[in-house]
């Protein structure tokens, strides 16, 4: 039978990492943490190799799950259980599955070590929108992604939430400087594309896709930075009725993963 340490106090500090979670917790960041919620997303994250910290569950969860959890676990992760209704005052919000889960950030991958196609993102600080292009690469097989130091990092609470644990398999890179990394990936072969609207941009579907190549994507409100365009050998678009301006960059994403998809069969 697991071990598991029992909380019946809202104020125990043995679980002050999983308060407060309407946002990302700096302590979180500090020590390389994020933090899986609910049985859909805690499962799948105990299914991989990425080390655990610590789980805070309801006791009907653990027996449910006891092997799954004893797999898993080694002798520093804690188990934390407490009744669902307690959980969901600590917390702040109502808990649907009674679980969650933190555990330790993979360590980056190095950008030469980076396999096939890679996305990029430049000042796309929305969390959620992070979460949706990770889910979207995963699901049409693309697995590196760069993240520069304006955009929300992945691991962050709505971005795994929103990327459905997707997160789980894919190789990323904080990156400090995008123009080096740029640099890096071109003395290497990559073809640099950029996806952005304007006069001097060709449609997506006239563009034959190399498998080694940096995909960049901008926010939605300033777009990829003009020294990222400089750098790029062509940019793309996504055709579109002349009653939208544009797409959200979650889904403009989505359609270039699928056209991208279909011109590989």
């Amino acid at each position: 039978m697991l071990e598991t340490v029992k909380i019946d106090d809202l104020s125990d500090p043995r679980i002050s990492l999983y308060k407060n979670l309407r946002f990302t917790p700096k302590t979180h960041q500090d020590k390389r943490l994020f933090i899986a919620e609910g049985k859909r997303l805690v499962n799948k994250l105990l299914k991989t190799q990425i080390p655990i910290y610590s789980i805070f569950a309801t006791d009907e969860y653990i027996a449910e799950n006891e092997i799954l959890i004893s797999n898993r676990i080694n002798k520093e992760t804690v188990i934390y259980s407490a009744e669902k209704k307690l959980m969901e005052r600590i917390v702040g919000f109502r808990l649907h599955t009674g679980v969650m889960a933190l555990a330790y950030q993979p360590e980056d991958i190095k950008i030469g070590e980076m396999r096939g196609m890679i996305v990029a993102t430049n000042g796309i600080n929305n969390a959620e929108n992070i979460g949706s292009i990770v889910r979207n690469m995963i699901g049409f097989g693309i697995d590196n992604i760069i993240v520069d130091k304006k955009s929300a990092s992945p691991y962050l609470r709505r971005a795994v939430r929103v990327s459905m644990g997707s997160i789980f398999f894919c190789n990323v890179c904080h990156s400090d400087n995008l123009t080096d990394d740029i640099n890096i990936l071109r003395r290497r072969g990559y073809k640099i594309v950029s996806f952005e609207i304007s006069d001097k941009s060709k449609f997506i579907n006239e563009h034959k896709f190399d498998k080694n190549t940096l995909l960049i994507f901008g926010s939605e409100d300033k777009g990829i930075e003009e020294d990222i365009l400089e750098l790029s050998d062509i940019t793309l678009k996504i055709p579109m009725s002349e009653r939208i301006d544009s797409f959200n960059v979650a889904s403009s994403s989505a359609v270039v993963f699928y056209e991208i998809s279909k011109m590989k069969k």
